[in-house]
């Protein structure tokens, strides 16, 4: 008897330890605050370029200094100088001494050094626009001194001697007779006397064309006008491309002239321009030497290798080593899941939250319908033009109109109670803050223009922008929760 009541008890305690245990709800909901950032990207123009030494090229994309082997391509590291979303692109590179320069486009110029030749490059000095006393745009090479061209002077690097510009950004410099010349509003000025008129100018040093002398470009939107010049200003020979000349690059005793179309090649005799040459490429803005006579060009087609003459090595006129990029997306549409963008030099498909961009055969069939009116929860929008600036014009419901001008404006587009405004230099999102007052709580920095918003499917916003890329900007918490009165883990109340 004793065991069978021994028995009864452990199988009660067996069946209750197989019960379930009461379900008790859990509060999943996360309760920190939400800021939009981009979280999937493809990058965009690769603007600028410069041979290292002989076995290193350095190139740019986005906010990343990329270092490739000289000869093929290979990847030997990169160094990020600002994250995707967070400033401009690099849009000029040029050693000076033993360091490398990169522009921020506007923002601020960089300084990179390395303690061996074999050793990467790091960043050992950054100067805001602030510190620089001027906008930072552009890296000159006259005389053997580095310049900086900012929006309205130019300054020695690291001499620091400035030269005012008269409110107009240089766009060139050279050494003429001894003299600094400076390429500003097409106008060719040396201690304030004029020498030339001329939008672009290159010194000539070494043994290529005439001693002392210059090229001198005077700039079209059908055709330009590539100049010799003697040491005297004697027009020694000229030739005219077609569009407007991008860079002016003199390598191995060669003119080279780069434009939206082509390259085009002379070599540089004391007399004038010899053997003309040219290959067809669309979208390089630059080129450096490779290795054995074989040149590196980059621009918003991406980069590529490019091997000019027939030899042991391979066919002549052949690209190689291609890594191809959507730099230049002029129009675009979407499906809230996949976003079409391109131009003349490629079209190209991008899923959303990928971080890659296929290109495509397919045609744009047409630009997708500019948005220049949005309703939120608050309000409607209106993008309108005031005093020579875009504008987006907000009627509150209950309370006095609101106006956020930019100098160019692309779209604007509604998510809930955020308003999306796309202009030259990226993207601001527009809620209402504590107050009730419309205020900007976030800034994604693009290398713009932007030129589309598109709502997605699953929430956040695709962008497409000209020169930048395109990407995808989703809401992300941050901080810590912020649990509502009332709450379990609210302890404001107790």
């Amino acid at each position: 008897m004793r065991h069978a009541v021994l028995a009864l008890v452990l199988f009660s305690m067996f069946i209750a330890a197989c019960e379930p245990a009461p379900y008790i709800k859990e509060d999943r909901k996360d309760y920190r605050l939400l800021r939009p950032e981009v979280t999937h990207h493809v990058d965009g123009a690769q603007y600028a370029c410069v041979r290292i030494d002989d076995a290193l090229i350095a190139t740019t994309q986005g906010g990343t200094i990329y270092f490739l082997e000289a000869g093929d391509g290979k990847s030997q590291g990169s160094v990020e100088l600002v994250k995707y979303g967070e400033g401009p692109s690099i849009t000029d590179l040029a050693m000076g001494g033993e360091s490398l320069w990169a522009v921020l486009d506007g923002e601020s110029l960089v300084q990179l050094d390395r303690a061996t030749a074999q050793a990467q490059f790091t960043v050992t000095a950054s100067h805001t626009a602030t510190q620089l006393g001027t906008r930072p745009r552009a890296l000159f090479t006259a005389g053997g001194e580095l310049y900086l061209a900012g929006d309205d002077q130019l300054m020695g690097l690291p001499s620091e001697r400035r030269i005012d510009c008269k409110g107009w950004r240089p766009t060139g410099v050279a050494r003429i007779r001894g003299d600094l010349a400076v390429a500003a509003h097409g106008e060719l000025r040396a201690d304030g006397a004029l020498i030339d008129t001329a939008e672009l100018v290159l010194g000539l040093e070494g043994s290529a064309g005439p001693a002392g002398g210059w090229i001198a470009v005077r700039q079209a939107n059908q055709g330009s006008v590539i100049r010799l010049m003697s040491k005297d200003g004697e027009e020694l020979s000229s030739e005219i491309v077609d569009g407007r000349v991008e860079r002016i690059r003199v390598i191995d005793g060669r003119l080279y002239v780069i434009t939206p179309s082509a390259v085009s090649s002379w070599r540089l005799d004391p007399q004038g321009f010899n053997y003309p040459e040219s290959f067809t490429i669309k979208g390089a803005l630059d080129l450096c030497s490779a290795v054995e006579g074989d040149l590196f060009i980059c621009g918003t087609f991406g980069r590529s290798h490019y091997h000019p003459y027939t030899d042991s090595r391979g066919r002549g006129d052949t690209f190689f080593s291609v890594t191809r990029a959507p730099g230049r997306l002029e129009s675009a549409t979407s499906d809230g899941r996949r976003v079409l963008a391109g131009s003349a030099e490629g079209v190209w498909m991008y899923k959303s939250g990928d971080d890659t961009a296929e290109i495509t055969t397919r045609t744009l069939p047409r630009d997708a319908t500019r948005t220049t009116t949005a309703s939120c929860s608050w309000g409607e929008a209106q993008l309108d033009r005031l005093d020579g600036h875009d504008a987006v014009i907000v009627k509150r419901k209950d309370r006095a109109d609101e106006i956020f001008s930019y100098p160019q404006i692309a779209e604007i587009e509604s998510e809930g109670d955020a308003l999306w405004i796309g202009h030259s230099i990226g993207i601001d999102v527009i809620q209402p803050g504590i107050n009730g007052n419309l205020t900007r709580v976030a800034t994604i920095r693009l290398q713009g223009p932007v030129i589309h918003l598109f709502l997605e499917n699953t929430g956040g916003i695709a962008f497409v922008t000209l020169f930048g890329g395109m990407g995808v900007i989703d809401w992300i918490p941050y901080g810590e929760p912020m649990y509502p009165i009332g709450h379990p883990n609210n302890t404001t109340d107790k």
